[in-house]
C-alpha cells in the first residue's frame, strides 16, 4: 500500500472520528439512532400484532399504512414550523410523545383490551407525530456538520440505525415468542425516552441558524413555488414517492415468515435482522468512503439491488435464501436514502431547508402507503404476485427517472 493510499485511509478515519467528537452531532446521532430503530421496530411488531388479531395480510398493510393518513397533511405544516422554530425543542417533544404511545400500546396489549382499531389508531397518531420529527432531525444534521461532511454524517446516522435494525428485530422475534408482544412495546418506550433525553441535551449553540419569520400559509406557498421552479427538487421528491413500490415488501414479510416459510416470529426476526446487517455493511462502507460521486447513478443502482433482492425473495421457499435476499436488499437502502438526502440538502438554500425536507417527508409517506399496497395485492392476488409486480414497478420507475432526469445527473 503506497503512502497516498495510507494518507487517504487515515483521513477517512479521522473525519469520521471528528464527527463523533462534535457534542451536538454525537447526541443527535444517539437520539436519532434510538428513534429510527424504534420506527422500524414498531412497524415490525405492530404488523405481527395485526396479523395475530386478524389473520390477514390486508390488515397488516392497513396497520402499517395508517401513519400516512396523518403524516401526509401534517408534513406541509411541519416544514415551515421547523424553519420558524428551534428544531431541538421539536425533536424532544416528538420523542417524548412517541414514548407515551408505545407504553400505552403495550398496556392495552397486556390487559387484553387491544383491538385492530386500537392498533391502527395508535399507528396513525405515531405517524402524525413523526411528521414533525423528520424534517427537524435532518435540518439539525446539516446545521451541525455543514455541507462538506453531510453525506458522511447522514451515512453515520444510518449506521446506528442499521446496527439497531440487526439487533432489534432479532431480539424482538425472540421476545415475541417467549415474553409476548407487549414486552416489545415497553422496551420501545424506554428507547424513545433515551432519545428524548439525548435530544434535550443537544447544546443550543451546536446548530446556529437563522429563524424564518414568514407567516405559516405564505411559508408553505413559498416552499411549493421553490419546488416548482427547481426541477431537480421535483425529481428527488418523485423518487421518494416511488418508495410506494419498494416498501410493499415490508408488509408481506410477516405472512411469508409464518405461512410460506413456516418460520414463525423467530424466523421473521431473523429475516428483518438480516436486512439490518445489510444496512450496517452498506453504511459502514459509505462512512469510510466519505462521499459518492455521481449520486444519481448510485440511487439507480441501489434501486436495482433492492428490486432484484425482492424478486428473488418472491420465489424463495427457503429460510436461508430469504435471509440472504433480505441482507442483499438491506445493503441498498442506506445508499439510496443518503444520496437522495444529500442531493436535496446541498442544493437548497438554508431558509428553505425545513420546508423542502417536509415535502420530502410528505412524498416519502408512500412508504406506509406501500405497506397498504402490498397488503391489498397480497389479499387479492397472493404474496408472490404482489412481490413480483412491486419489484418490477420499483426497478423500472427508478431507471426511467435516471434516464430522463438530466438535472439530477449533472449534480456532483
Amino acid at each position: 500500500m503506497n503512502h497516498s493510499t495510507l494518507k487517504a485511509n487515515r483521513k477517512r478515519t479521522d473525519s469520521t472520528s471528528d464527527l463523533l467528537q462534535v457534542p451536538g452531532f454525537r447526541l443527535l446521532w444517539i437520539s436519532n439512532g434510538f428513534t429510527l430503530v424504534g420506527f422500524q421496530l414498531r412497524n415490525m411488531v405492530q404488523g405481527w400484532l395485526a396479523l395475530q388479531l386478524t389473520n390477514s395480510s390486508l390488515w397488516v398493510g392497513i396497520t402499517n399504512g395508517a401513519p400516512a393518513l396523518l403524516a401526509i397533511p401534517l408534513s406541509l405544516i411541519s416544514g415551515i414550523i421547523t424553519d420558524r422554530s428551534d428544531p431541538r425543542r421539536i425533536l424532544s417533544t416528538v420523542r417524548f410523545l412517541l414514548a407515551l404511545l408505545a407504553f400505552f400500546t403495550g398496556f392495552l396489549t397486556t390487559t387484553n383490551l387491544i383491538t385492530i382499531w386500537h392498533v391502527i389508531s395508535l399507528a396513525m397518531l405515531a405517524g402524525g407525530i413523526n411528521a414533525f420529527g423528520l424534517p427537524a432531525s435532518q435540518t439539525l444534521v446539516f446545521d451541525i456538520v455543514g455541507r462538506d461532511r453531510l453525506l458522511r454524517a447522514l451515512a453515520l446516522n444510518n449506521a446506528g440505525n442499521a446496527a439497531g435494525n440487526f439487533l432489534g428485530p432479532s431480539l424482538a422475534g425472540v421476545m415475541i415468542a417467549s415474553l409476548g408482544i407487549d414486552s416489545v412495546f415497553y422496551v420501545l418506550s424506554i428507547g424513545y425516552l433515551i432519545a428524548f433525553v439525548t435530544a434535550i441535551l443537544i447544546p443550543p449553540d451546536a446548530a446556529p441558524r437563522t429563524v424564518v419569520n414568514t407567516p405559516l400559509i405564505r411559508g408553505i406557498g413559498d416552499g411549493l413555488r421553490y419546488t416548482r421552479n427547481n426541477r431537480h427538487v421535483g425529481w428527488i421528491l418523485f423518487l421518494a414517492f416511488l418508495a410506494i413500490f419498494g416498501s410493499a415488501f415490508l408488509s408481506l414479510v410477516p405472512a411469508y415468515a409464518r405461512d410460506i416459510l413456516q418460520a414463525g416470529p423467530v424466523g421473521f426476526g431473523m429475516i428483518m435482522g438480516a436486512q439490518g446487517i445489510g444496512n450496517l455493511i452498506s453504511t459502514t462502507l459509505v462512512v469510510w468512503k466519505g462521499d459518492i460521486q455521481n449520486k444519481a447513478a448510485a440511487v439507480a443502482l441501489a434501486a436495482m439491488v433492492w428490486g432484484i433482492g425482492m424478486l428473488i425473495f418472491a420465489f424463495s421457499r427457503s429460510l436461508v435464501l430469504s435471509i440472504f435476499c433480505a441482507g442483499f436488499m438491506g445493503m441498498a437502502g442506506p445508499v439510496w436514502m443518503s444520496c437522495l438526502h444529500t442531493l436535496l440538502q446541498t442544493t437548497v438554500p438554508p431558509d428553505m431547508r425545513g420546508r423542502i425536507l417536509s415535502l420530502f417527508t410528505l412524498t416519502f409517506q408512500t412508504v406506509p402507503l406501500g405497506f397498504l399496497l402490498g397488503g391489498f395485492l397480497a389479499e387479492n392476488f397472493g404474496e408472490q404476485t404482489a412481490l413480483v409486480w412491486s419489484s418490477l414497478l420499483w426497478m423500472s420507475s427508478n431507471i426511467l427517472v435516471y434516464i430522463f432526469a438530466r438535472e439530477l445527473r449533472t449534480i456532483d
